[in-house]
This record gives structure tokens, C-alpha cells and sequence, in this order.
């Protein structure tokens, strides 16, 4: 809830977004017999942050702390579904590990467009948006992926988050480590605050209510040529 609040004054900025994982180590340790090699090694221990940030601010809009197994790809609903709250969605961009038709007509339903990366694989098979989107990377892939690799702000995010917080957390039983990483995301998104205050002049105001945060909805634009692309004037709703 404070992550999402700490980034709620951004909303009047903040359409298009990125979703990534990373791992924060902690003082935890896994030890195990290596039959192979016939030694002892030992590795440390992490919790996975999967994170949904904007990619124009910066800011970490929602987040899923996980233990370090947690898959990518069933996270991806929940993440958009709680931007959705209090932010206009515009796009979201991800890696091939979140590739799906549910996660595509996840980000469609909040009214925005999926730019999730193809497999060397992919088809268009699965049909809806999956087909629409794999035949617009296939036309206009420099378009697609110019919109698609907005994605690499992910990675400016928990680099940024790391370098200033740090990579590592102190807790030691799980509620406590889950608590320490959203404590570290908080304290970015007040850091992402101010320089944007700065920066975009924005007056921020957390009392206001989720639903008024969020920008009016545009129009649909007009329909434009190929190579004039842009993402907002793909619609799929019939």
C-alpha cells in the first residue's frame, strides 16, 4: 500500500510502463553436497521483487515480494491490475518470460497495449490479441521493438534502487526480508518524487483519491499509416 501511494502523485505523468523481476541476497545461506564434483558448496539466499515501474519517472508502481523460486509470468496480472487502481495505462512492456494471451488481455482490459517480446518460435496461433500483436511485430518490427525496448528502464530502476539502498537485506525470518525490500522501494519512490517535482514540476498531493489521480482518458486518435506508428492508435476492442 505505501509503494503504491508513494507513486500515486505521479500518476498525472506516468502512462507507460515496464514489468521486470530482481533478487535482493540475504544473510541466509543453502548448503548442499555436490556428488558430482564430491564437495560442499554453498550459495546465499534471496527474495525475488517483481516489479511494475514507469518508465518515464521511474517510479515502482506495484510490486510482488517473493521467495527466490517465484515464476515471472503469473505475476504480470496482479502487477497491471494494481497500477490499473490508480494510473491510466498506455503500455507495458516485458521480457519473452511473460509472453501469454492471459497477460496480453491482461493489459488490454486496462486499456492499454501489450509489448511483450517474441519467441524465435512464436505464431500466431493462439489467436485475439496474441495474432494482432505477433502480426504487428511482423510488419513493423523497428516500431514494435522501439516501443518494446522502453522495458530496459526496469533495469535503470532496481540499479538505481540498489546503488542507493543496497543489494543486500539484514532481516532474517520472511515477513521481516519482505518488509525490508518494500521499505527500500518506498524510499526510491519518495527519491523518484522529489526529482520529478523538480524536474517536471509536479506538485505532489497523496491525499488525493486513487480514482482522481488518474489522467482523463484521451480520445482514439485517428488511424495512421504504417510507418507513422504509434501505439495509441492500436485499439482491440471490436
Amino acid at each position: 500500500m505505501l509503494v503504491s501511494a508513494s507513486a500515486r502523485p505521479l500518476a498525472v505523468v506516468g502512462e507507460v510502463f515496464a514489468v521486470d523481476s530482481t533478487g535482493f541476497s540475504t544473510s541466509g545461506f543453502t548448503k548442499w553436497f555436490d556428488e558430482k564434483y564430491n564437495v560442499n558448496r554453498i550459495k546465499a539466499d534471496w527474495m525475488k521483487c517483481h516489479a511494475l515501474v514507469g518508465t518515464r519517472t521511474h517510479c515502482v508502481v506495484a510490486v510482488e515480494v517473493l521467495e527466490k523460486d517465484s515464476a515471472d509470468s503469473p505475476q504480470f496480472k496482479g502487477l497491471v491490475a494494481k497500477a490499473a487502481e490508480s494510473f491510466r495505462i498506455r503500455e507495458v512492456s516485458a521480457d519473452k518470460a511473460y509472453l501469454s494471451l492471459e497477460n496480453m488481455e491482461a493489459v488490454v482490459d486496462c486499456g492499454g497495449t501489450p509489448f511483450i517480446a517474441f519467441k524465435a518460435n512464436s505464431t500466431g496461433g493462439k489467436g485475439g490479441i496474441f495474432e494482432r500483436m505477433f502480426h504487428l511485430y511482423s510488419m513493423n518490427r523497428d516500431a514494435y521493438m522501439n516501443r518494446y525496448h522502453q522495458r530496459s528502464n526496469s533495469e535503470s530502476v532496481f540499479s538505481m534502487c540498489k546503488a542507493k539502498l543496497g543489494d543486500a537485506i539484514r532481516s532474517r525470518t520472511d515477513v521481516a526480508m519482505t518488509n525490508e525490500v518494500l521499505c527500500k522501494l518506498v524510499a526510491h519512490n519518495i527519491c523518484c518524487l522529489i526529482m520529478s517535482q523538480i524536474e517536471l514540476g509536479i506538485d505532489p498531493a497523496f491525499d488525493v483519491p486513487a480514482e482522481a489521480a488518474k489522467p482523463a482518458p484521451q480520445p482514439a486518435p485517428v488511424a495512421v499509416a504504417a510507418d507513422d506508428f504509434d501505439p495509441r492508435d492500436f485499439r482491440f476492442s471490436d
